[in-house]
């Protein structure tokens, strides 16, 4: 996952979002309407970046209501996220949030990209299987988040700040 975190920071949007994440309060109502009134949140410019700054894991499926493969992998991800509330699972609609699509580079759907407090880990174009979802929500949980800093300082010259 490390060789992962090292390929997010070559795209160069992650600045955008991770630098300065912030560890909230859980009891915050943000968080707490999210993962209490549905296992999925529609994320969109006024919530994404709260939500991607949340501590712990954030998995966004990037799709379109006209895209075959994003309808088959709609239920899998759903299923997911009703057996993982400690994940918050988010979806954007690429047709409607078109200026978020463009911040991620998002060049084909569906598109998974995670993030663990407010660092991301991972992205992947195409659908997952519904085993290849639990292992890579495994690996995430799983991760040493001080090493993942530590390798994201290093990275961007801050290795300094991150002692």
């Amino acid at each position: 996952m490390v060789v992962v975190v090292k390929l997010m920071l070559s795209v160069g949007w992650w600045n955008t979002f991770a630098v300065g994440a912030v560890v909230p309060d859980k009891s915050d109502f943000y968080y707490s309407q999210a993962r209490s009134d549905m296992a999925t949140i529609d994320l969109n410019e006024t919530n994404i970046q709260d939500t991607i700054s949340k501590d712990g894991t954030v998995i966004i499926d990037f799709w379109a209501p006209w895209c075959g493969p994003c309808r088959g992998f709609a239920p899998i991800f759903e299923k997911s996220s009703e057996a993982h509330p400690d994940v918050v699972f988010g979806k954007v609609n690429t047709e409607d949030e078109q200026g978020i699509a463009g911040v991620f580079e998002i060049q084909s759907i569906p598109t998974l990209v995670v993030f663990r407090d407010g660092i991301p880990l991972y992205r992947h174009s195409g659908a997952l299987q519904p085993q290849d979802l639990e292992t890579l929500l495994s690996q995430v949980a799983a991760l040493d988040m001080d090493e993942v800093r530590q390798k994201v300082a290093e990275a961007t010259g801050n290795a300094e700040e991150s002692e």
